[in-house]
């Protein structure tokens, strides 16, 4: 149990840190260069929906983990307490 909440909590702090690099350096970088209307942006349309794009995804991979961690808690709490 204490293997699958490491292993939980592991995950979600690397898709945080991912989430906050990728707003950090991509995202912030583009929404700067749509502001400014620079000819020399090129695609950061294209970039900017990349990178919301994986913060869904990371996001989504939070959820997922929780809710299964979650899950197994509670499944394992009540199964303890049905069999004393």
């Amino acid at each position: 149990m204490k293997i699958l909440i490491t292993t939980g909590m592991v995950i979600i702090f690397i898709s945080a840190f991912f989430m906050f690099f990728i707003f950090d350096v991509a995202i912030k970088n583009q929404i700067g260069c749509i502001l400014q209307e620079s000819p020399s942006c090129g695609e950061s349309g294209v970039l900017l929906v990349f990178g919301l794009s994986f913060i869904v995804l990371f996001l989504a991979v939070d959820f997922i983990t929780v809710y299964l961690i979650v899950k197994t808690v509670t499944s394992t709490n009540v199964s303890y307490i049905a069999k004393t």
